[in-house]
């Protein structure tokens, strides 16, 4: 898989959006365009060891997105921190599994000002156990 991609994000929520669309559709080559195309990105799995470098971080991406069908996932923000070139945004991945059926995933993703643009450094997705609280605003 070679280490190539086109230009980052204009802000990190559009980086977020765009990482959280690439879920949604299946694509393996938008989900590429979000990622920070150096050793430095790490991904975190549900459950997994973390995965180190651009080339590993997607090539799990193209497994899990590799029938195109997606993921049926909602972002529910809880905290976002800016700092200098850095956004850090935590809060739950709500998946719908099931026609009744959802899992939560607590997730912080990483975003990071580049020469090209704003680009996920991290993302780490771990289950919740039990039932997550209702998401309070962010200011």
């Amino acid at each position: 898989m070679p280490s190539t991609v086109t230009g980052g994000f204009r802000n990190a929520d559009e980086c977020q959006d765009a990482f959280y669309a690439a879920m949604r559709d299946g694509d393996a080559d938008a989900m590429r365009r979000v990622w920070l195309a150096n050793a430095g990105a790490v991904c975190i799995h549900p459950g997994s060891l973390p995965l180190q470098g651009f080339d590993a971080v997607l090539k799990s991406w193209h497994s899990i997105l590799r029938n195109g069908s997606g993921i049926r996932v909602r972002f529910e923000p809880r905290s976002r921190v800016a700092i200098d070139r850095i956004v850090i945004h935590t809060g739950l991945e709500v998946i719908q599994t099931g026609e009744d059926t959802t899992v939560a995933v607590t997730v912080t993703n990483i975003y990071e000002l580049t020469a090209e643009g704003w680009k996920m450094r991290l993302h780490h997705g771990a289950p919740v156990q039990g039932r997550p609280s209702a998401p309070r605003p962010l200011h």
